[in-house]
């Protein structure tokens, strides 16, 4: 499948492999993402969301059974795990919490016998612009943020070398 604005994330294939799972932003101008889901051998089916929320909803995997998905939300006032029952790409029921305050994870892998690992991110990292006073070395006015995007998580920036991009 080609995405024309951007990458999804947490891509997960179900267990049988009929079906492939993945978040992706509620529009061009959010951060806040919900959980999608194609038949993983159509490309060009329309992808059915799953999980629809005016949250911030990403994947962390299947079930080892197939039946249900595991993903991370921050619709209660944490980032908690939730589980959605799933049955032919469709969604069936309502999600149930099932940890509270998760944190920002990734996930790593799923067990067979269903034990998710992941890391988990604790601190937060980014990246400013400022203008320095050459003659002292210190900033001249408060520091700007160099992005938008992701919050938090944004870290090793490098100048490209006609000094036009900064890669992070």
């Amino acid at each position: 499948r080609t995405f024309e604005r951007e990458t999804p994330g947490g891509i997960f294939f179900s267990p049988d492999g009929r079906f492939c799972m993945y978040d992706f932003p509620q529009s061009e101008d959010s951060r806040d993402r919900d959980i999608y889901i194609i038949p993983s051998d159509q490309s060009e089916a329309a992808p059915v969301p799953l999980v629809e929320h005016i949250a911030n909803d990403t994947a962390l995997g299947w079930a080892p059974d197939g039946r249900r998905l595991l993903f991370a939300s921050d619709r209660s006032s944490t980032k908690d795990a939730w589980l959605i029952e799933v049955q032919d790409g469709q969604a069936r029921g309502a999600p149930k919490r099932i940890y509270q305050d998760i944190g920002r994870v990734s996930p790593l892998m799923m067990t067979a016998k269903g034990a998710l690992y992941y890391e988990r991110t604790v601190d937060s990292m980014d990246l400013f612009f400022a203008t320095l006073d050459p003659t002292t070395g210190k900033p001249v006015g408060n520091p700007v943020p160099a992005t938008q995007r992701y919050v938090g998580s944004n870290r090793c920036g490098a100048w490209s070398p006609d000094g036009k991009s900064l890669a992070y």
